[in-house]
């Protein structure tokens, strides 16, 4: 989990810290990943298109060199589109990891999640995978104090304090400057 959340960290994808096998193994369980996030993603979209699709209408006789020109940059587009639809899942999934992992590493002043929602359109199954690797863990901060409270008020000449004498101790503490 490590490994894999070291690359896909854009700070972090190219550190070498990693033997080869290493290395070697994490690509594949994100290449794995990448694949199922994949498979669900074309089945969320086959199940959104509609059953009846309407019939293409006949072209008209009259089409202009000009009209066939301003339609070809769109032909184009729609070629790449099937090109991308002819390969499969674990091409896809090598092809987005290769390209990551050639980018350059990102400066300080950018979060590795602020950079992945920038990027997400251009690796969007790796965002996923980002989203679920790279997520911060909650905390409370306030939470943390209280604990680091009663570590100093429950000590080993206090510990047999009873639980609510503790917990009066902890908010008097806490509370000092509002009750005065």
């Amino acid at each position: 989990m490590l490994a894999t959340s070291s690359i896909l960290d854009p700070r972090y994808n190219h550190i070498n810290y990693l033997d080869e096998s290493e290395y070697k193994a994490a690509v594949e369980n994100l290449t794995l990943e990448i694949m199922g996030v994949y498979d669900t993603q074309a089945e969320v979209k086959t199940e959104g298109e509609p059953d009846n699709v309407c019939s293409p209408t006949k072209k008209s006789k009259t089409s202009s060199s000009a009209i066939d020109a301003f339609f070809s940059c769109f032909n184009e587009d729609a070629n790449e589109d099937i090109h991308v639809a002819n390969k499969s899942a674990r091409e896809i999934a090598m092809e987005e990891i290769r390209k990551f992992t050639s980018e350059p590493k990102i400066t300080g002043d950018l979060s590795s999640l602020d950079w992945w929602k920038q990027m997400q359109s251009v690796y969007p199954n790796l965002a996923v995978l980002a989203q679920k690797y790279l997520c911060i863990p909650g905390t409370s901060v306030p939470s943390e104090r209280v604990f680091s409270t009663a570590g100093f008020i429950v000590n080993k000449h206090r510990s047999s304090l009873l639980p609510q004498n503790v917990d009066k101790m902890i908010f008097l503490n806490k509370n000092y400057n509002i009750v005065l």
